[in-house]
């Protein structure tokens, strides 16, 4: 599994969390509806028709540092790996940086159509929190 995570990018210390360890109680709400998404994501079992509805979604994670977005977002690609589904994991200025490149680049291009298919791609660090902060 370590492998997996290091293509994806994610890491492995994301192995040691338990998500119901998860302690913010204003998005316990919304933590049970990401582990209810992650599951019938997942779920071999669920019919093609939700399958490919639940591929369309985008899920946007927001609020102040702290707050466990990024362990959540990573344990939802963990999920995905462990259910032999493709993820990938990357900070929204690499991709940005990379965006930029692409079209000067042939290499930079492609690997960048690798990133996109993907069955989940996190892109994290969107900024918005610090510029909610700077108000």
């Amino acid at each position: 599994m370590e492998g997996a995570l290091t293509k994806a990018n994610i890491g492995s210390d994301i192995l040691t969390y338990d998500i119901n360890s998860y302690v913010g109680q204003k998005s316990k709400d919304n933590v049970e509806r990401l582990i209810k998404f992650v599951r019938r994501s997942t779920d071999k079992n669920e019919t093609k028709e939700v399958q490919d509805k639940l591929a369309k979604v985008c899920l946007y994670m927001f609020g102040p540092n702290g707050t466990q977005k990024t362990t959540l977002a990573k344990w939802a690609g963990l999920e995905f790996l462990k259910a032999g589904k493709t993820v990938y994991y990357t900070l929204m200025n690499d991709l940005l940086k990379l965006l930029q490149k692409a079209d000067r680049d042939e290499d930079i291009q492609a690997k960048i159509d690798k990133i996109l298919d993907k069955d989940l791609l996190i892109i994290d660090d969107l900024g918005t929190e610090s510029s909610n902060n700077m108000k």
